[in-house]
């Protein structure tokens, strides 16, 4: 896959954006609604006797998340990354701090994935003794939350350091 280079645009003149196109805007909207959708998924209230329904819930929106997130890293965020360098390569180091929290993120999910996969599993049988499974479940959610809340961050800390790349002050003077 080849990625085009992608020239700033201004939506206003205080903020720096890429201009992904239709494309990319619905990605990131659509990014930023199965973020949403995990998270309210995660802290609906379990029924008793629905459990599995429950699980299998959060594991579709947390696997909608994660192949939006793999869509968005490849499309946006490596555009963004080396849009910020190549405008402010002092901030190389920030870039690849970002770059890990985004692996850190894609692992936080996965681990999730795999937790939820697995008390599926458990919850298959007729009757399964959901007071049994209480604690993992509430670790599931506290799982869940932790990556809504690092992608959040995530998000912000790559809007924050794209628009510092150029406004921030260099200590040049006139």
């Amino acid at each position: 896959m080849t990625h085009d280079v992608i020239e700033p645009t201004f939506i206003d003149s205080e903020t720096p954006t890429n201009d992904f196109g239709s494309r990319g805007r619905q990605l990131m909207s659509d990014m930023h609604s199965a973020i949403d959708r995990l998270a309210d998924e995660l802290v609906t209230p379990m029924v008793p006797g629905e459990v599995a329904e429950w699980l299998a819930n959060v594991y579709k929106a947390a696997e909608l998340a994660s192949a939006l997130l793999w869509r968005q890293l490849e499309s946006v965020h490596n555009a963004e990354y080396a849009r910020i360098v190549e405008v402010d390569p002092e901030l190389f180091r920030r870039v690849e701090q970002m770059k890990a929290k985004d692996r850190d993120c894609v692992e936080e999910l996965a681990k999730l994935l795999d937790r939820i996969k697995q008390l599926q599993e458990e919850a298959q049988v007729d009757e399964p003794d959901e007071a049994a499974m209480k604690e993992s479940l509430d670790a599931v959610i506290e799982q869940g939350l932790g990556f809504v809340n690092h992608a959040r961050m995530q998000g912000k800390a790559r809007e924050t350091w794209l628009a510092e790349a150029y406004y921030r002050d260099r200590g040049v003077g006139d």
